[in-house]
């Protein structure tokens, strides 16, 4: 269970109270500013510690790499992908991270019910056989634009799949003048997406941490993702 960037008065009690008896929660986190010593002091003495450090990140407007699809995958729009297509490809690609809060296929239509989708600005790739291997999805409203998810399926990793598309997407940007351009990524993530992030021209615009609760005892590393 995640809770949001926690700032301001919150009732930290109650939510603790409410995870405990949630049937199937483990672990409670919340994403906490570095600049708030107050929120962390509050979240120490209710048990919770600091686990991974999370980057704001806004494109610098000035560095717009360029990539193309490793052989044999193709490029396809986000309205062609036949139903559960992206659902799969998501639950492959975020099953090692850290960040990310489990989507079913009703959320995502619940997300995407409110239209904020980019989805000229979206780019999605396709192996032979019609399977979603990667994507980098583009979500908006009044102008701006805040990339993610963006993930690969682990089998397609380190062959250029994640760059591609995160080039296309931010040329799609430009074309569109969206700005600011925005994301967010686990600052030490498994997979070294910060540094891909960084490489395309991101810079930090804002640090947190997620700081975790384990609800039932502290599992071993291998109950990530949250």
């Amino acid at each position: 269970m995640i809770l949001p960037r926690c700032t301001g008065s919150w009732p930290l009690t109650r939510l603790v109270e409410v995870a405990r008896r949630s049937e199937g929660a483990s672990v409670l986190q919340a994403t906490l500013d570095d600049d708030r010593p107050e929120a962390r002091e509050r979240c120490a003495a209710h048990g919770f510690t600091a686990a991974f450090p999370l980057w704001s990140m806004t494109h610098d407007g000035s560095t717009w790499p360029s990539a193309t699809l490793p052989a044999p995958l193709r490029l396809a729009a986000w309205d062609d992908l036949p139903p559960g297509a992206f659902q799969a490809a998501y639950d492959l690609a975020y099953a090692d991270q850290r960040v990310v809060e489990p989507h079913s296929a009703e959320t995502w239509v619940g997300i995407l019910a409110h239209d904020t989708l980019y989805r000229d600005v979206t780019a999605i790739a396709l192996a032979p056989d019609g399977q979603v291997v990667g994507f980098a999805l583009a979500f908006g409203l009044g102008g701006n634009a805040d990339l993610g998810p963006i993930g690969t399926v682990p089998q397609w990793r380190r062959r250029g799949v994640s760059g591609a598309l995160l080039a296309l997407a931010l040329s799609r940007c430009r074309e569109r003048s969206l700005a600011p351009i925005t994301l967010t990524v686990d600052g030490a993530s498994p997979t070294g997406a910060q540094d891909l992030y960084l490489r395309a021209g991101f810079v930090v615009a804002r640090t947190h941490h997620a700081h975790t609760l384990h609800l039932r005892g502290r599992p071993s590393d291998s109950a990530y993702p949250l």
